[in-house]
């Protein structure tokens, strides 16, 4: 299967630009799963786990605030406020990770207000 380039970019810096398997997103309406040669579009972001594949398996688990993405069909580019990576992405801790969840949406509340 050919890969997706997946760039990730903070208003600090280019956070992560890798090749990965698969990308899943957390979309304002949903879980988004992008390959390559997916269809192009733009979605809203939603605070949540971004997860890339590599080989069927999770490679990298990551924590985002709001922010947009825009598929192509070869890349998918992220922009968001913040990103923290997720420690232990083999056991994950869902109250820790329900906890960094309510913090970047409680942030962008007050960030918007």
């Amino acid at each position: 299967m050919k890969d997706i380039k997946l760039k990730v970019i903070t208003p600090q810096s280019i956070f992560i630009d890798v090749d990965v398997e698969m990308v899943l997103i957390p979309g304002e309406c949903g879980e988004c799963g992008v390959l390559s040669g997916h269809e192009s579009y733009v979605i809203n972001l939603r605070p949540g786990k971004l997860l890339t594949y590599r080989n069927g398996k999770i490679v990298h688990t990551f924590i985002t605030s709001f922010g947009v993405a825009e598929v192509l069909e070869d890349v998918c580019t992220i922009l968001v406020d913040s990103i923290s990576v997720q420690d232990d992405h083999t056991t994950l801790d869902v109250e820790h990770t329900e906890t960094k969840l309510h913090e970047v949406k409680h942030h962008a509340v007050h960030i918007t207000e």
